[in-house]
């Protein structure tokens, strides 16, 4: 019965510090990778700017490229156009109605429903992927 309570402390205490230790790891780990990103953008804020904005738009460009792979390259264009017409249709009603103009902010989301409509029903979809 005093091995059983061993045991068990032993199994409690042995996880117990294993978080610990990943707790301690991660913040050691987050430190190393944080101050001297901290470092560059409080010493050169211009250039840590066109880095960070160099590494965003090849990382998106990467991930465009996959997609259009994946997808095949009229399906993804299609996909494209769908998301440009939804959100800049969103878009441009916002700015309308901001603007006081309300029936073009009506007349806007009538095209974008037209247009969707167009690209998702009305094109024939090609079912080979390239």
């Amino acid at each position: 019965m005093i091995k059983n309570i061993a045991k068990g402390y032993r199994t409690l205490f042995s996880s117990l510090l294993k978080v610990i230790l990943l707790a301690v790891l991660c913040l050691g780990l987050g430190f190393l990778v944080v101050y001297p990103l901290w470092l560059f953008a409080s010493s050169a804020p211009s250039a840590y700017t066109i880095c960070m904005m160099v590494i965003i738009a090849v990382a998106l460009l990467f991930l465009l490229v996959m997609s259009a792979r994946k997808l095949g390259f009229v399906r993804f264009l299609t996909r494209i156009a769908k998301l440009v017409i939804v959100f800049g249709g969103i878009a441009l009603c916002v700015h309308f109605v901001f603007n006081s103009n309300r029936i073009a902010a009506l007349l806007v989301i009538l095209a974008v429903f037209v247009l969707y409509g167009f690209l998702a029903f009305g094109v024939k979809k090609n079912e080979k992927k390239n």
